[in-house]
């Protein structure tokens, strides 16, 4: 995801936490998640450097943002493969669940150390 990517998705994500809602759903394409920071975007910057750290910092700014929210479940749907960036925004949630059609490596995990609403 590019820096503007990442921005838009934080955006929608406070609006989604803005909403009486328990559970937000994070989901990616049929064939991937995420692979975290566009290393096309960042090579053809004019400054590679300075687009490469915002979007790092944007991306950081995202997965703060889910790995903080404890009002609510946060849920990772990976159809297909995550990266770097990626990975780690999907583990920041709650819990993350791998669709078994898309993956033979389909498997499911809770985070132990997050405790959601109203579970302990």
């Amino acid at each position: 995801m590019s820096t503007a990517h990442c921005r838009r998705l934080l955006d929608a994500y406070r609006a989604a936490c803005d909403r009486p809602t328990s559970v937000l759903v994070l989901g990616g394409g049929r064939d991937f998640f995420s692979n975290g920071i566009h290393l096309g975007v960042i090579e053809a910057a004019a400054d590679p450097a300075g687009e490469s750290w915002a979007n790092i910092n944007a991306m950081d700014d995202l997965v703060e943002a889910v790995l903080t929210t404890t009002d609510r479940l946060v849920i990772s749907a990976l159809g297909g493969n995550a990266a770097a960036g990626g990975a780690v925004l999907a583990l920041a949630a709650d819990e993350d669940r791998g669709v078994p059609s898309a993956s033979p490596r389909w498997r499911s995990s809770t985070r132990p150390w997050r405790s959601p609403p109203g579970r302990a």
